[in-house]
Formats: structure tokens, C-alpha cells, sequence
């Protein structure tokens, strides 16, 4: 047959070689001028032909159609003219016709004639694909059977390193003296860097004392996991596997776990301080409407007894004294008020904050920034200027009329608004920036409503810029990493883009939001408010 008088001008012991390629569970043929000249039994069981059926025919008998055996053929042997070995992935299909997905590594053995003997290990990697774990038990298998095959093997060295070369795994066998073979992934993992453990448990295998040693160690930045196995009674299989990118896959979780677990915490804390602060503006409101009203109650007294006082006769001195004081109380009464309109309306947008609302409510925009700026006031008041619509924001004249509307969650588009202010501000605080500004603006531009956040307080260098979004991530040593993360969730919950960028000039940071809307704005807030405004003398959102 051609294939066995091929075999025997190339290989030394056809017999020996013949069995171990029938053990072997991956399956092996040779081909010249692209016809099988031999296969295992294992290429057999792998594609369903007889061994007989193959020898001799075209290797198209293991291709679902003529295009891909020629693709494949094309590219095997372009790529053998480069190199010796080749490591394809390709479709395949069985006798019965049913698909797999084969690992093919191929290596030139030499020269006959015009063409050349390849020697092909076909492995079957369709179920490598759908489960990690099914590769795992098909490896521990491959080195077990490998383990058993060494044995046989011995005598054919220059053939062992062969086949051994084409395992992904580390492989070497270590006998009393020393290492007897590696392979080019075991001398790649290792170099020159043998762990001390290694000549002592072959040692105790080779005294009989234990049958499998497994150990881990880091080499050269690589996590290692080395199984040690006896052969003989003098040989013992080393198998070397990086398990780096499995330690590193588990430290994330481990991380990942810790930080929900922290998440969690945080959130049952900003729960309970939710209920804590709705049951304080209860408590709070009540006793300020006490408030309110007697100040009313006491301004009206007291501009009965001005009236009383105007027509009773009183010298010049005690006229002035009188009029003197009651302007004074004036002043203190209107100051009065003026601290409870505000108490009330810090209690109204914390309550507007965490009421229950509609996912898709109407939001007018000038009214969240109001509230926005209501809430952060402490902070931006020594730090920052705010400007609006390059307006400067005076929190006495309220935010300008706006007119511009959107849709979905109120507290979520205060919440984005607090936290971009609340940066700006925090930014200018840190870094004492002297002039500090943020200049916000609103737009209507139909249908979308675009804003924008602009300071002039610093900005963070451009290589951290595409990570200020990520969680747990802060370029403040104090910071959790979570403001900005939080922000680009809610922009995402409201349907809407962020971009930021960072400016020269001033230096800064600009946060770009776009939000479904717009249209109808101008009528709107002509019906809605500035009509409203001029019948009650306000001059803008949040005055009076």
C-alpha cells in the first residue's frame, strides 16, 4: 500500500508508531498531494469511516462542500511554505454528515519527491466552544492518557517531542537525574526557572511515596499550576498549565463582590437616611407654618399700632423714637419671612427629591435647576459663580424663565443636576481656584433639549478622561468613584447621551447631556408661568 511504504521510508519503527497513533484519542492521518496514505483508528471514530475507506482518497471526503476543502487547502499550504508547523481551526463534517469544528496542527516531515509527506493531528474542539468546563475534563483526559502513552513511547523520543509539542500545556518528563524532555510551551513557561519543589516531590514519587502532587507559583509574572504524576518507577510526567488569566478573572470578581457588597451598604444607608430625612421635613413643616403665619399675624399688629400711634399727639423726640422702632421691626419681620420662604423652599425640593413620581411626567427645566441650586447652595455660594444662559444666577432672583421642557423622572434630573454642580464646586473648593465659574446652559433645540456644564476649575489630564465615568474610579484621594458613574446611569435611565470633554481654555471640564423633549417651549411657558409671573410680580423661577 502507498501509505505504509511512505511510512516506512520516514518513520524507523512503523509497528510501534502505527500503535501508538491507535492509542492516541486524537486522530492522525498523513497525506501526500492532499490524499490520506494513513489514519488512525482514532481519525476513524472521530469522522465515522472505516480506516479502509480513507486510505487513498481525498481529503474532500472530510469537507461539507468543494469550496472549503480548496480555502482550507489554499491557506494550509501557504502557510507551510513559511513554517513547519500549522495550527488551523476549521468546519468540518463527519461521514453522517453532521458538523464539528477541528483543531488541525500540521507539520511538513520532509520532502518526496515534488511535494511533501504532512503529518495532521485532527482534534474535535465543537464542544471546547460551548463549555470551558468540558475542556477542562478533555485536557485532564489528554493528560492522563498521555501519562500512560510515555511509557511506549521512550525508545521514540525524537516522535514523543513531536506529538507533545502539539499539546497546549507544558509537558515534561523528569527522571532521577533530572528533566528528560520539554516541550517548547513547558521551556517557554519555565526558561531556566525550576521551581525548587520539583526535583523533591519527584523524588518522593519516584520512592513510591504519593501518587499525584499539585502546587501553584508565580514565575516570571505568570500564575503556574504544576501537576506532577508518575510514569514508571523512574519517570514522572510534569504538566505546567497558566492559570494567570483564571487568577486574574477570579481577583476581579472577588473585587467586584466586595464593592456590591459596599454598594449595598451604601444604599441601605441613603434608604434609612431617606426615611429619617422625609420623617425631619414632616416635623420640620409643621412647626414652620406655626411660624409663617404669626409672622404675618405679628406684621399686621404692628402696622395697627403704627396706625394707632399716627393719630395720637407725641412730642417730636418720643414721634421719632416710635417711628424709629417700628421701621426696625418692620425690617426684622420681612427678614423673617425672608428665612422662612427659605426653610420652606430647601424642605420643598428635598421633598420633591425623594416623592414618588411618574417615569414619564412633564419636567420643566428651569424649575429643576432651581432646585438643583436650591440644594447645593452652601457649597457653591463661597466658591463658585453660577451663570445661566450667560446670565449670572442670584439666588433672590430666582433661575431666568427658561421655557424649556423634558420628560422622566424629576428627582433623577435634579440628582444629575446636584452632582455636575456639586463637582464643579468641589473642584473649585479643592484646588482653590480663584474665580472660579460654571456656566450653564439650556437649550431647545427640537426634539431634543441639550445642556451643558461648564467650569473653568482645573479639568483632569486627557489620559483619565475616557475612565471618569467608570465606578470606583476617582481622581480625589477622599472620592468614591461613584458621582459621575451614578450620572452617566441616570443620563442612560432618562433615554439620554453624556459627553464631556475638557477645554484649554479656560481649563476645565465640559459635560454635554442631550435629552428627549423640546418643541412647544415658548408657549408653554407663556401659559404656564410668565403669565402667571407678571400677575404676581415675580421676575423669574423661584422668586416672590
Amino acid at each position: 500500500m502507498v501509505g505504509v511504504s511512505v511510512l516506512e521510508d520516514n518513520l524507523k519503527d512503523e509497528s510501534l508508531i502505527l500503535g501508538l497513533l491507535d492509542r492516541h484519542p486524537i486522530g492522525v492521518a498523513a497525506v501526500f498531494k492532499r490524499k490520506i496514505v494513513f489514519a488512525s483508528k482514532g481519525l476513524a471514530r472521530l469522522f465515522g469511516w472505516r480506516r479502509e475507506e480513507m486510505i487513498g482518497r481525498s481529503t474532500r471526503i472530510f469537507f461539507s462542500d468543494r469550496a472549503s476543502w480548496e480555502a482550507f487547502g489554499e491557506r494550509l499550504y501557504r502557510l507551510l511554505e513559511e513554517r513547519d508547523d500549522v495550527v488551523l481551526e476549521w468546519p468540518l463534517q463527519k461521514k453522517d454528515g453532521s458538523p464539528i469544528i477541528c483543531e488541525i496542527i500540521t507539520r511538513r516531515l520532509r520532502p518526496l519527491g515534488d511535494d511533501w509527506i504532512v503529518l495532521s493531528t485532527i482534534r474535535d474542539i465543537t464542544a471546547e466552544k460551548r463549555s470551558l468546563r468540558r475542556l477542562k475534563a478533555r485536557s485532564s483526559s489528554l493528560r492522563l492518557e498521555l501519562s500512560g502513552a510515555l511509557e511506549a513511547l521512550r525508545r521514540e523520543k525524537d516522535f514523543l517531542r513531536r506529538i507533545i509539542d502539539l499539546v497546549p500545556a507544558g509537558i515534561g518528563v523528569w527522571g532521577p537525574k533530572g528533566p528528560v524532555l520539554k516541550n517548547e510551551l513547558l521551556r517557554g513557561l519555565l526558561g531556566e526557572n525550576i521551581p525548587r519543589e520539583i526535583p523533591h516531590l519527584v523524588g518522593r514519587l519516584i520512592r513510591g511515596a504519593g501518587r499525584v502532587f499539585r502546587f501553584e507559583e508565580e514565575i516570571q509574572g505568570r500564575h503556574l499550576l504544576f501537576t506532577l504524576s508518575p510514569i514508571d518507577d523512574q519517570n514522572i510526567l510534569l504538566v505546567v498549565e497558566d492559570l494567570t488569566s483564571c487568577v486574574k478573572m477570579r481577583e476581579g470578581l472577588e473585587t467586584l463582590a466586595q464593592a456590591k457588597a459596599s454598594h449595598l451598604l451604601s444604599q441601605e444607608r441613603l434608604a434609612l437616611m431617606g426615611r429619617l430625612l422625609a420623617g425631619l421635613t414632616h416635623e420640620i413643616n409643621t412647626p414652620l407654618t406655626f411660624m409663617k403665619t404669626n409672622i404675618q399675624i405679628f406684621g399686621a399688629y404692628v402696622e395697627g399700632l403704627r396706625r394707632l400711634l399716627e393719630g395720637a399727639e407725641l412730642a417730636g423726640e418720643k414721634r421719632k423714637t416710635i417711628d424709629k422702632i417700628i421701621s426696625e421691626i418692620r425690617d426684622i419681620t420681612k427678614s423673617l419671612e425672608m428665612g422662612a420662604e427659605r426653610i420652606a423652599e430647601i424642605i420643598t425640593s428635598v421633598k420633591n427629591l425623594g416623592r414618588k413620581e411618574s417615569f414619564n411626567e412633564e419636567i420643566d427645566l428651569g424649575q429643576a435647576l432651581h432646585e438643583a441650586l436650591i440644594l447645593t447652595h452652601n457649597k457653591i455660594k463661597h466658591h463658585l459663580r453660577v451663570f445661566i444662559n450667560g446670565e449670572p444666577y442670584n439666588r433672590q432672583k430666582g433661575v431666568p424663565l427658561l421655557g424649556v421642557y423634558t420628560t422622566g423622572r424629576r428627582s433623577l434630573l435634579v440628582q444629575m443636576m446636584v452632582i455636575l454642580i456639586n463637582n464643579a464646586a468641589e473642584a473649585a473648593q479643592r484646588r482653590r481656584v480663584k474665580g472660579a465659574t460654571l456656566e450653564i446652559n439650556v437649550e431647545d433645540i427640537y426634539p431634543r433639549v441639550v445642556l451643558t456644564f461648564r467650569d473653568n476649575c482645573g479639568g483632569v489630564p486627557e489620559e483619565e478622561l475616557s475612565r471618569i465615568f467608570e465606578s470606583f474610579y476617582s481622581t480625589k484621594e477622599e472620592g468614591t468613584g461613584l458621582g459621575l458613574y451614578i450620572l452617566k446611569e441616570i443620563v442612560n435611565s432618562l433615554e439620554g447621551t453624556l459627553e464631556v470633554e475638557c477645554p484649554k481654555e479656560p481649563e476645565g471640564l465640559l459635560f454635554r447631556i442631550v435629552l428627549s423633549g423640546g418643541g412647544g417651549g415658548v408657549e408653554r411657558i407663556f401659559n404656564k408661568t410668565f403669565y402667571k409671573g407678571v400677575q404676581d410680580g415675580h421676575q423669574g423661577i423661584g422668586t416672590g
